[in-house]
């Protein structure tokens, strides 16, 4: 366990020695019928921030990041040690409306948390006075909806790979949206860490890896582009901005499932330094 947690702090030194996007307007983000609230920023297409889903006035530890168009932000949120079982994502929508999407990965489908659900935006990062303590939070909604029956892709599963990572991601469509699991340490393990994004517009993918009780510093967002590249960010929050951990970088994707002949170990993690 010690070894594995020093591999963390070793990117995430690495990536503190890359050069942060600068800071745009900072934001804050209210969902009318709850007490949540996300302090956020943007800079180009991208959006990043800090979603106080406990409504504690913790803009800390649980970021966020998106890309426009869409447009949306997507984590996994993050609870004392822990992670939440789903990796959750707003798609705004026009008349300042959004849906609340989660997926555990490929073998539980996707899952509605709320739909067409209001939201104002202010000028100025949020502070204690942001939160309506008299509305219930997001999180209570999503652990009585978790028990709910979800609905599966009927698409067949196909395997995304990285042409410089060891890493591989198997992934589901569902409508215009795309799901599935992260492989990201590289053991074969399609299960631990589930993915959600936009398979048409924008073309991205956004989790916040992790284990079960050791989260990763980062949200990170695939965002991939022409030419089969994508470019991978990385975000801690508002404060900290958006850093490019990996640029124009070649995929593949392939019919069917990943497994273990996937995993190919001569080529390094790409959460690794």
């Amino acid at each position: 366990m010690k070894r594995f947690r020093f591999s963390y702090y070793l990117l995430a030194l690495a990536i503190l020695l890359l050069p942060p996007q600068t800071h745009a307007t900072q934001r804050c983000l209210r969902p009318t019928n709850f007490c949540d609230t996300i302090s956020f920023d943007t800079e180009g297409r991208l959006g990043y921030g800090n979603w106080d889903w406990e409504c504690i006035r913790d803009w800390r530890f649980s970021s966020i990041i998106g890309a426009k168009p869409g447009p949306q932000f997507t984590t996994r949120p993050v609870y004392g040690g822990d992670m939440f079982a789903y990796a959750v994502q707003f798609s705004f929508k026009p008349g300042n409306l959004f849906d609340l999407i989660g997926t555990s990965g490929m073998a539980n489908g996707l899952l509605t948390f709320q739909s067409d659900q209001p939201f104002t935006v202010t000028n100025g990062t949020c502070s204690g006075h942001s939160a309506n303590d008299n509305k219930p939070s997001l999180l209570s909604t999503m652990v009585r909806t978790m028990d709910l029956p979800q609905p599966h892709s009927t698409n067949s599963p196909r395997c995304l790979h990285f042409a410089n990572f060891c890493d591989t991601i198997v992934l589901l469509k569902s409508g215009t949206l795309a799901y599935g699991n992260w492989d990201w340490q590289c053991k074969g393990d399609w299960s631990s860490t589930p993915i959600i994004g936009n398979a048409e517009v924008g073309k991205e993918l956004a989790t916040r890896p992790g284990s079960t009780y050791l989260p990763f510093a980062y949200s990170t967002e695939f965002v991939f582009k022409p030419g089969k590249l994508f470019d991978l960010y990385a975000t801690e929050g508002y404060w900290d901005g958006v850093i490019v951990a990996r640029k124009d970088q070649p995929y593949a994707l392939t019919d069917g499932a990943c497994g273990p002949g996937d995993v190919d170990l001569t080529k390094p993690r790409m959460t690794a330094p």
